[in-house]
């Protein structure tokens, strides 16, 4: 049996914020909406907070980014070669580009260290995009691999109780709930080290172990 997950992880918090799971059949742009929708529908908190949501190529689409458009959220999405021919063609900097009817993004091309070219289609202005920490803004995304890995390695959240649809959706939102808990003690075990070692002259900040963490 094969499904589909999609998680919408606050980065800044290291905590998950929505978290979907249904077959294979459902694509990921959908579950993201789904995700999207969940958070706005509350009152308090990520619901009235202004976010940026970073994407990687697997959601750039037309529909998707008219959505992302219509309900004023910021995102920055790493577009693949072959989305648009106006940005494969493209020179490294910065433009506005009409994708289609109604829809208007701004795009960011760059060229990596190791001569890799990259796009990112965006809704902030060309000011911004040429802002030099524009770039990096992208790869704040890396602690949502990470996340993923510390979900499915050391929390094995493929190791389900049972073959049932049911046992896998439970056995699913059960280590939701308890990567959150990780999460939220791996947060203040990190603020009493940080305390603790702020009058040390240490080379490197200290962090509690994880191992040890998902073990207890």
């Amino acid at each position: 049996m094969t499904a589909r997950a999609s998680v919408r992880y606050d980065i800044e918090n290291a905590l998950i914020a929505d978290a979907k799971i249904e077959p294979l059949t459902a694509d990921e742009r959908s579950l993201a909406k789904d995700n999207l929708e969940v958070l706005a529908n509350l009152e308090q908190g990520f619901g009235k907070r202004k976010a940026l949501g970073i994407f990687d190529r697997g959601y750039p689409s037309k529909d998707f980014i008219k959505y992302l458009q219509d309900k004023e959220i910021t995102y920055v999405m790493r577009v693949h070669k072959g989305f648009n021919a106006r940005i494969d063609s493209m020179n490294q900097g910065s433009k506005r580009i009409r994708l289609g009817e109604g829809i208007t993004v701004g795009v960011l091309v760059f060229t990596l260290t190791g001569g890799e070219r990259e796009a990112r289609v965006t809704n902030p202005d060309e000011g911004e995009m040429a802002d030099s920490t524009f770039p990096e803004r992208y790869y704040k995304r890396w602690p949502i691999e990470t996340k993923y890995c510390r979900i499915k390695q050391k929390l094995e959240l493929e190791n389900f109780s049972g073959r049932l649809v049911d046992n896998m959706r439970q056995d699913f939102y059960a280590m939701m709930t308890v990567s959150t808990m990780l999460a939220s003690c791996l947060r203040e075990a990190n603020g009493k080290i940080s305390r603790e070692q702020a009058q040390k002259e240490n080379r490197y900040e200290y962090q509690a172990n994880v191992n040890h963490a998902v073990g207890y």
